[in-house]
């Protein structure tokens, strides 16, 4: 069995997020580094990273990761179900915990900008997060409409939203 990434998952018995094993790969880009200086050009980092959904007392989801993913490299997330991958994935463009709730420790950070203090819409033009149900992320029902509501999110002006939708139709 390959040994888990550094840190990353739990196997709390009977919690409803980690119901698996922890995280068993995360291909050879995710490397454990020092968290100064690292790679120049990592455009992903995190330092010493653990989290928990609820109160303080449940075991991490997360727990003390610390890598770095260089710009252009190719990275694979892969666990069972409840490892922790979808929350470590969401922690990147900080929807994890702003939008979930829980605790977060330690700093992730995108280009050297710390997703604690952006608003994941300003690091909508470099991350993007595509759920495993990806139905379930559609809010309406055409495709010209939900490329509306995704750029008035992002606070774009309706007449730039109307010729974008208009240039693709």
């Amino acid at each position: 069995e390959p040994a888990a990434a550094t840190g990353v998952g739990t196997n709390e018995p009977g919690s409803r997020r980690n119901r698996g094993t922890p995280v068993a790969a995360v291909m050879n880009a995710m490397e454990p580094i020092p968290t100064s200086p690292g790679p120049a050009n990592a455009i992903l980092r995190f330092e010493d990273v653990s989290f928990s959904y609820g109160a303080g007392d449940r075991a991490p989801v997360i727990s003390n990761a610390t890598f770095a993913i260089e710009d252009g490299s190719f990275c694979l997330v892969v666990g069972a179900t409840g490892a922790g991958k979808s929350t470590l994935l969401q922690m990147v463009n900080g929807l994890v915990p702003r939008f979930s709730g829980g605790t977060l420790h330690g700093e992730v950070l995108i280009d050297g900008r710390s997703t604690a203090s952006v608003q994941p819409r300003d690091l909508a033009g470099m991350v993007g997060y595509c759920p495993q149900d990806a139905a379930s992320a559609f809010v309406t029902d055409t495709v010209e409409t939900e490329l509306a509501w995704t750029m008035e999110q992002l606070g774009i002006d309706r007449d730039t939203m109307l010729r974008r939708v208009e240039s693709i139709g």
